[in-house]
């Protein structure tokens, strides 16, 4: 089917939307996306009208925090980790060393364990039954980890220990927002706004959405 423009806005022959549940018939679907990105945007429209012909949806102009300053009125400059530390990956690696200054000061982000390091080697205790740590698979683990760093030009090996970095919940730490990260928040802020607004559902998609169906028939 080809999709006819109409203000920004997509629009697709409804016999397309036969097979879907009557609640998704409404719904109404919004791409957030900066004006000089049209090749992010060009790509979102070829993924829905390949996976999701049935729906109707539009560009939403983000805000282009890195070329139009926010107001401190709509965004704030700076955050507090204790926010969002629960849902974001600070993990990372300590020096267990009991009786030494040395002891729980961190080594490395967890993250960054593993990637090539001229002045660092490093080995997990147990590699054959652990796999690489990674957020999204082991965050609620309890289970203890423990790790060889071992410092490149003298041989060293100090012993380190996988942990929460509890600092960023108590007291958390004050960080600064760039334009890019206060544009993104706006552009979602607006985005509520119009929500609010509406009488139909929507779904808001950013740019780099990517849809990925497990189809249980050949359509």
């Amino acid at each position: 089917a080809k999709a006819t423009k109409i203000h920004s806005t997509f629009v697709f022959d409804e016999a397309l939307a036969k097979d879907i549940p009557e609640q998704l018939r409404r719904l109404r679907g919004f791409i957030i996306n900066l004006e000089r990105r049209p090749d992010r945007l060009a790509r979102c429209k070829e993924m829905l009208q390949r996976h999701t012909p049935w729906l109707a949806f539009e560009a939403f102009k983000a805000s282009d925090g890195t070329r139009n300053p926010i107001p401190e009125t709509e965004v704030a400059t700076t955050w507090n980790t204790c926010r969002n530390a629960h849902f974001a990956d600070y993990f990372e690696w300590v020096f267990d060393a009991p009786g030494t200054s040395l002891d729980k000061t961190p080594w490395k982000w967890v993250c960054d364990a593993n990637k090539d390091d001229p002045e660092w080697t490093f080995t997990e205790e147990g590699d054959e039954e652990w796999p690489e740590w990674t957020y999204v698979h082991d965050a609620g683990d309890t289970s203890e980890r423990l790790g060889t760093a071992t410092r490149t030009a003298t041989g060293e090996a100090f012993r380190v220990r996988l942990q929460f970095a509890q600092r960023y919940i108590d007291p958390g730490l004050m960080q600064r927002m760039s334009g890019g990260e206060r544009g993104c928040a706006h552009s979602h802020l607006r985005m509520w706004r119009l929500a609010a607004e509406l009488a139909e559902p929507i779904l808001v998609l950013e740019d780099d959405i990517q849809f990925c169906f497990t189809r249980s028939d050949s359509s």
